[in-house]
C-alpha cells in the first residue's frame, strides 16, 4: 500500500507503481514518435529545434518511495532534457 506521503509498504504496490510508470513512458514514446513523423512529413523539421523537458522524475520504489514529493532525492531531481537540433 501507499501512504499519504507516497511510501511503499507492499511489494504488490511497488510492482503496480513500476508497471504504471513503464506504461506511461511507452505511451509518451509512441506519441512522440507520431508527433515527429508528422513533423517530418510536413517538412517542419528543417531549420527548427525541439526542446523536451519533464517537470519531475519518480522514485519508483527507491528509498521505499513511490511518487515524487517534497523531498529532494536525486531520483526526483534528475529529469530528462532532450535537445533535438
Amino acid at each position: 500500500m501507499l501512504s499519504e506521503v507516497g511510501a511503499i509498504y507492499d511489494g504488490h504496490a511497488l510492482i503496480d507503481c513500476r508497471v504504471a510508470y513503464i506504461l506511461q513512458i511507452e505511451i509518451f514514446d509512441r506519441a512522440t514518435g507520431i508527433f515527429f513523423d508528422e513533423f517530418r512529413k510536413q517538412k517542419l523539421d528543417e531549420g527548427s529545434m525541439s526542446l523536451w523537458i519533464n517537470d519531475h522524475a519518480e522514485m519508483n520504489g527507491r528509498g521505499f518511495m513511490g511518487r515524487q514529493g517534497l523531498y529532494l532525492y536525486p531520483n526526483v531531481l534528475s529529469v530528462p532534457f532532450v535537445i533535438r537540433p
